[in-house]
């Protein structure tokens, strides 16, 4: 039933897309190659959402070369770490390694200096599309 909190409320792919800001074809594209969940004809839950919003935001920082790199490393990680409340994932771009903090010290144990290192915040895109997702699913 639309609006339960149990995680069984779901959307259309089409919905799913818009409230990420892609189109349902570059979702298809990205499912494919194995980055996403693929859907059923149930629809998508709110972590499908959040998983999108967050591939989509590695993809636009890092580009189509180093975030699938990027995205193999923390994807069960982002799904874990969601609602933590300013994750940010830390990428050496020499080194092809990526990890997520949430903390100051995190972070500094995750950024070596004098390394090229880029920092994507996944908190914002995160909490926008849980917040349309809701809004979408919303039967009162």
């Amino acid at each position: 039933m639309p609006g339960q909190a149990d995680g069984s409320a779901k959307v259309s792919e089409q919905q799913l897309s818009e409230i990420a800001g892609i189109t349902a074809s570059l979702r298809q594209t990205w499912a494919n190659k194995g980055r996403l969940r693929k859907g059923g004809r149930g629809g998508y839950r709110e972590d499908d959402a959040v998983e999108l919003s967050a591939l989509k935001a590695i993809m636009d920082s890092l580009g189509p070369s180093d975030a699938p790199i990027a995205w193999k490393q923390v994807r069960d990680a982002v799904e874990e770490r969601q609602r933590e409340g300013h994750l940010v994932l830390i990428f050496d771009r020499q080194d092809k390694t990526a990890g997520l903090a949430a903390t100051l010290p995190q972070i500094e144990q995750l950024v070596a200096p004098g390394r090229k290192t880029s920092l994507v915040l996944l908190s914002e895109p995160i909490m926008r599309v849980r917040r349309a997702f809701a809004l979408l699913t919303d039967d009162s």
